[in-house]
């Protein structure tokens, strides 16, 4: 017996580990980045406080200015903490996932289709049954929180745009417009 509900959580859920392997890549080359960055600052601030001469004093001044640049214009620091969250759900919903899944698999799958009560070509199509069921709500589960964290991400990002805007007009667009599609004022 064919079962594409599981070929179909399988897929689901290996993309969503994807997606959070690369979340977690993400992030950690965000801080690396961010400690760089730092770094540069605070050596940066040191060596000023040293008395260094005016030529050299205006190179690191320039550096400085420079990595503030990139760090705000990149949104590094604020985008760390969004991605670092996000990378740290999916971890957590994935653990809480594969334990539950398989909790539930031993349970309500492999108990019934071994059960010793009833005969065995029906408990097999009990257990064929709880099988796709329990694919379709641990894939409505994955896909509903993947979603969501999704949608936090993106609006997110959103908002470090709109901080970068230099013009405040830009802003005034309303972003529902770009989602139902409609103009809302």
């Amino acid at each position: 017996m064919y079962d594409f509900s599981t070929v179909a959580f399988d897929n689901l859920y290996n993309k969503a580990v994807k997606e959070g392997q690369e979340l977690h890549k993400e992030a950690k080359t965000r801080r690396i980045m961010a400690y760089v960055l730092k770094g540069i600052a605070v050596l940066s601030g040191i060596a000023l406080s040293t008395g260094l001469p005016k030529q050299a004093a205006q190179v690191l001044g320039i550096i400085v200015a420079v990595v503030i640049a990139i760090d705000t214009l990149f949104a590094n620091h604020k985008r760390l903490i969004v991605i670092t969250a996000a990378s740290n759900a999916y971890k957590n919903l994935f653990d809480k996932i594969g334990y539950a899944y398989n909790h539930e698999l031993q349970g309500k799958v492999i108990a019934v289709r071994d059960s010793p009560k009833g005969d065995r070509q029906e408990n097999q199509m009990k257990a064929f049954e709880a099988l796709t069921k329990l694919n379709q709500d641990f894939s409505t589960l994955i896909y509903e929180n993947t979603s969501r964290l999704k949608k936090k991400i993106q609006d997110a990002d959103l908002a470090f745009l709109e901080s970068v805007a230099q013009d405040k007009n830009e802003q005034r667009m309303d972003t529902k417009e770009l989602n139902t599609g409609r103009d809302e004022s």
